[in-house]
């Protein structure tokens, strides 16, 4: 940046160090790069095959029921592999897990490519959702490590790079559909994968990416323990449920938008994932907004509130169409990431600091094993009903469930975390 002064040369404002080009990026801003595409890049791998189940029908001959079971063991390996995951990286490197879950889900996206049935489909699936279990236990801590004086806004950041990546899954999917094949939905996305992750091995090697070893903490909660357990144990279940009506509505939606945006989207794998896509990324701004919040008002509160918004929203999408079906699956997005910072908080709060890093490992485990049973829930529904109203109307009474819970946690005094600096650390 230049200023001019009268009578004056051009200065700079800050002068740049010695041997030290303007463009060149610190280990630590390649670090918070590559998070952040790891991030997007793991729920591109998460999204993604619920587009590409749309081509599979026809070409399989299969219906919707029976394709969207197969992703049941990937899903299910995206929760219970984050603890082994993270502890390999507590005992190994925090970068060298990420480049790993970039070649090992670039890799196994290929090799479904090549697939020729259900069979060995689902085996590749699940080898996806293994390497896909690698960012939460390991990215979030690493980003918070790398951004120890503003780890709020890195993690911010950070969790829009992952609604992003379920915005480009269904548009990305949808778009190789259309001009190419299911195969290269698989493909495609596969092989940039797995450019990345040999980009970053290469980083590695020359250091120029940053492995910071710790980070600060939030101060220990002062409330008894009967009133923290019940705070804790409430937050478990009522993310449970958050989990499940996340990964129901992500599953479920580009076959929703077939089914009831024909006049729209004419059955346009395109058209499909263009709209997913603008939901989801426009969606994850919920996330900022529900920190902003959580800053302003009790965080039991701005949590309340969030879930106001989602249950309505999910029996009026039991039977919305056109565009008002399109607000409501935004709306829902909107609510369930705009609870997140909150729900972090109150977790936080309710929970021991020096244990912090386990619980936080069980609770990922626990908010991402929704999957496997929203996609079973799914499957179930379908078969015996052939529509989605009541996905969305027993989702809705999840939800009120879930206001009661919220209703019952306990009260906490005073504030020791910023909602934003914790407003990715229990994203999906």
């Amino acid at each position: 940046m230049l200023v001019i002064l009268p009578g004056s040369r051009l200065k700079p404002l800050v002068a740049e160090p010695k041997g030290m080009a303007r463009t060149r990026f610190t280990p630590e801003t390649n670090a918070l790069i590559f998070a952040g595409a790891a991030h997007g890049t793991m729920h591109l791998f998460g999204a993604f095959y619920f587009t590409i189940i749309l081509a599979l029908e026809r070409v399989w001959e299969m219906s919707f029921s029976e394709l969207i079971a197969l992703w049941t063991p990937a899903a299910l390996f995206i929760g219970i592999a984050a603890l082994p995951m993270g502890w390999i990286a507590d005992r190994w490197t925090r970068c060298g897990m990420i480049a790993v879950s970039f070649i090992g889900m670039g890799a196994a996206s290929a090799v479904a490519s090549l697939m020729n049935g259900p069979g060995t489909l689902i085996l590749a699936l699940s080898v996806v959702g293994i390497f896909a279990a690698i960012y939460h236990p390991v990215g979030i801590p690493w980003v918070m490590r790398l951004a120890h004086h503003n780890p709020g806004k890195a993690l911010a950041i950070n969790g829009l790079f992952g609604g992003a990546g379920v915005a480009i899954a269904a548009l990305s999917a949808g778009t190789l559909i259309e001009f190419a094949s299911w195969r290269a939905a698989f493909l495609v996305p596969g092989l940039i994968s797995l450019a990345l992750g040999a980009f970053m091995f290469t980083m590695l090697a020359r250091g120029r990416i940053a492995e910071p070893g710790h980070s600060g903490a939030a101060a220990d909660p002062k409330e008894n323990r009967g009133g923290m357990l019940r705070g804790a144990l409430l937050i478990l279940a009522t993310g449970f449920v958050g989990g499940l009506v996340y990964q129901s509505t992500q599953a479920v939606a580009p076959k929703l938008f077939e089914a009831r945006l024909d006049d729209l989207l004419n059955g346009s794998a395109v058209g499909i994932g263009a709209v997913v896509f603008g939901i989801y990324l426009l969606a994850g701004l919920g996330q900022l907004v529900g920190g902003w919040a959580a800053d302003r008002w009790s965080w039991k509160r701005a949590y309340l509130v969030a879930w106001c918004i989602h249950m309505p929203m999910l029996w009026f999408a039991a039977s919305a169409g056109g565009p008002f079906l399109i607000f409501a699956i935004f709306m829902i997005t909107v609510a369930g990431t705009g609870a997140i910072p909150a729900e972090a908080l109150l977790f936080a709060r309710y929970t021991p600091e020096k244990h912090h890093g386990l619980i936080f490992g069980f609770r990922y485990v626990l908010a991402l094993g929704s999957a496997p049973l929203a996609i079973q829930f799914i499957a179930f529904v379908l078969d015996r009903t052939g529509d989605f109203v009541w996905i969305y109307w027993m989702l809705g009474v999840a939800g009120c469930a879930t206001l009661v819970g919220i209703l019952l946690l306990p009260s906490v005094k005073g504030r020791s975390v910023s909602a934003v600096d914790v407003a990715s650390l229990v994203a999906e």
